[in-house]
């Protein structure tokens, strides 16, 4: 019976992510039967709570006590998303079978990539013009938002090559790996290429069964190729800002960039505006922040009103709990990956500390849903897979 039960339950996390490239919505409707079955089997639980989520765990509670005695106003929605981080997690930590999750999430990638060409292609069928730098249009096409699909697509080139390192002439994984990077460099997602550049690295350096001269071929072969698309990818460099004049490249970035515009405000807040060890206590307060600093330092009308309108967040999930929290839950936050990255757990985990790190760096990624459930769901596979090989 507790067989049958493991089973279904696997099959239910495997469902899960299969949608989580397809919909958010779905994977919702499954929580709830994930949790009834987390109940039935409540007595054999795994206990499974790394030092780094104990960490991540210690600054969101000091955000959230920042925010309950010392503001007017509880940012529920979000610590709400917070929270099913540890939700997720400990339910992700119950599954057994790993690599049929990793097939689920394949899958569900592959479909998605598919799904989103289709919408592509008839879209230029009827626009021949239409280049996929234009940011808004093309998060319309694209099943997820391009920063977002960028990162699904690094996580499963990651979960092809580990697996490709582990199993001799699955040829498949490969293939898969190339439409993977592929897509990220037909959709320019820039910092998806430059994580797949990176995985594919580590890769060569870790595959004990490629020689030598082989792995600076294929290093090599992955240089040129990714130079090769950039440069004959007008979506990519026209993303990019990329000109012949370095002058103008410059230029361009800082126009067009809007990080150019938000971290410059986020570090005038964090010297002139605020209380360095408290912060400014709620979100409400750090959008109010972030809007006076465009209004006052954005010269240009229209580009004025564009970053009002859109009301941009800090861009940097970093910057973001330093606005709202002050100084120790910064220190926090960068500690939950310092502790992850030296700790005794596997390869697997750090290498997916650095993606979630890396991310981090460029993008809110805690205020989505979907960001969380993903590192809710991708450190609790790969701590299981660690508590699996101390046993």
């Amino acid at each position: 019976m507790f067989k049958k039960k493991q089973n279904f339950y696997d099959f239910l996390c495997g469902l899960f992510l299969f949608f989580i490239p397809i919909s958010v919505a779905l994977p919702n409707i499954l929580l709830p039967f994930l949790g009834v079955l987390f109940i039935l089997n409540f007595r054999n639980i795994n206990k499974i709570i790394p030092r780094y989520l104990l960490m991540f765990f210690f600054t969101i509670m000091i955000i959230f006590l920042r925010s309950y005695f010392f503001s007017n106003n509880i940012d529920s929605s979000i610590f709400l998303k917070f929270s099913m981080i540890f939700v997720i997690f400990i339910f992700f930590t119950q599954a057994k079978n790993i690599k049929y999750l990793e097939y689920a999430f394949l899958g569900g990638i592959f479909t998605a990539v598919i799904g989103s060409s289709l919408e592509i292609w008839l879209y230029i069928l009827e626009h021949p013009d239409f280049l996929l730098a234009n940011g808004s249009l093309v998060n319309e096409l694209l099943w997820l938002e391009r920063p977002y699909f960028g990162f699904l697509n690094t996580l499963g080139l990651y979960i092809c090559l580990n697996n490709a390192r582990k199993s001799k002439g699955r040829y498949d994984y490969y293939i898969l790996a190339i439409i993977l990077l592929a897509f990220n460099i037909y959709i320019s997602a820039r910092l998806g290429i430059l994580l797949c550049a990176l995985i594919m690295f580590v890769f060569l350096i870790k595959n004990h069964n490629i020689k030598k001269y082989h792995k600076l071929g294929f290093g090599i072969a992955a240089i040129v190729t990714i130079f090769i698309a950039m440069g004959l990818s007008d979506n990519l460099l026209e993303r990019m800002k990329i000109t012949n004049d370095i002058d103008k490249t410059k230029h361009l970035l800082k126009v067009y960039e809007p990080r150019f515009v938000i971290w410059p405000c986020s570090y005038e807040i964090v010297s002139n505006k605020m209380n360095l060890f408290i912060g400014l206590g709620n979100y409400k307060n750090v959008e109010s922040e972030l809007a006076n600093c465009y209004s006052s330092t954005i010269k240009n009308p229209s580009k004025k009103e564009y970053y009002l309108l859109k009301r941009f967040n800090t861009h940097n999930q970093f910057l973001d709990f330093l606005l709202v929290g002050g100084i120790i839950p910064f220190i926090l936050l960068l500690s939950v990956f310092w502790i992850g990255w030296f700790s005794n757990g596997t390869f697997e985990v750090k290498v997916i500390l650095i993606l979630f790190f890396a991310f981090f760096m460029v993008e809110n990624v805690l205020h989505r849903q979907l960001g969380c459930y993903l590192f809710g769901i991708f450190t609790a596979l790969y701590s299981r897979r660690t508590l699996n090989g101390k046993n």
